[in-house]
């Protein structure tokens, strides 16, 4: 499931945002820090991130062009594509150039194929969770030399504004944008845990709810806090709020 902006007023905020700079589709997500151990306070997720970007099950998209621009990228051409790897804060402007002219070829077929010259992509840190990135994936159909133009005049502001926009697209999304929920690290058994720990059920009413053993349940939880670096129950549940697994 796709998270569509349904927000009238925000939509039309960005699309305007995006239109003033050469763009005519966006896509954001939440992403590991790739060049890190993904979650630095976090154990044993680090292989679980393989090829983070295509499994990613929520992003938000500004219209059904902008999600097949993306869904069609990971399906077709990312494994070519070295170009994209740049985890830089920042603009980074994407022409989709290859040294192979194989590779070359099928990089242009794609943008052809979606009337796409070149695209920007956007991170910025976010407050308070460490080794994760809000990106903004801004498609453009104009030529690039105008977009690199219009970047250059207006990049503080766009800056400035995007990283607003971030902060509250993670405020309306967080519980499906996190990389924990959205690249499936965890079972539902455990977010169902997470769920009625956070109600504070104790063992053996989490048990009885989920028709688990309470041996069980100890173990789903012992896990749960070697996967978030913790020891206590209450510092577990600290966390799954910061993560924005669970919405207060």
């Amino acid at each position: 499931m796709n998270l569509k902006i349904k927000d009238e007023r925000l939509m039309n905020e960005l699309s305007k945002l995006a239109q003033q700079s050469g763009f005519d589709g966006f896509c954001f997500s939440i992403r590991p820090i790739e060049s890190l151990n993904p979650l630095p306070d976090i154990k044993r997720l680090s292989k679980l991130f393989r090829n983070y970007a295509a499994r990613q099950k929520h992003l938000v998209y500004w219209d059904d062009r902008s999600k097949a621009i993306r869904e069609d990228y990971y399906r077709t051409v990312s494994k070519i594509d070295v170009e994209s790897h740049n985890n830089s804060l920042g603009f980074n402007l994407w022409l989709g150039k290859s040294h192979s002219t194989k590779n070359a070829e099928r990089i242009a077929y794609f943008k052809e194929k979606h009337g796409l010259t070149c695209v920007v992509n956007f991170r910025v840190e976010l407050a308070g969770i460490e080794g994760w990135h809000g990106v903004f994936n801004l498609f453009s159909s104009e030529e690039p030399s105008k977009v690199q133009s219009l970047l250059s005049s207006n990049e503080s502001h766009l800056a400035w504004q995007l990283q607003l926009y971030s902060s509250h697209l993670c405020q309306l999304y967080m519980p499906q944008l996190n990389p924990i929920a959205n690249f499936e690290c965890l079972s539902e058994k455990s977010f169902n845990i997470i769920e009625l720990m956070a109600d504070d059920y104790n063992n053996a009413q989490i048990a009885s709810t989920l028709h688990l053993s309470e041996r069980g349940v100890s173990y789903h939880i012992d896990r749960l806090k070697q996967v978030f670096n913790v020891r206590s129950r209450t510092a577990l549940i600290s966390k799954i709020y910061r993560f924005g697994l669970l919405s207060r």
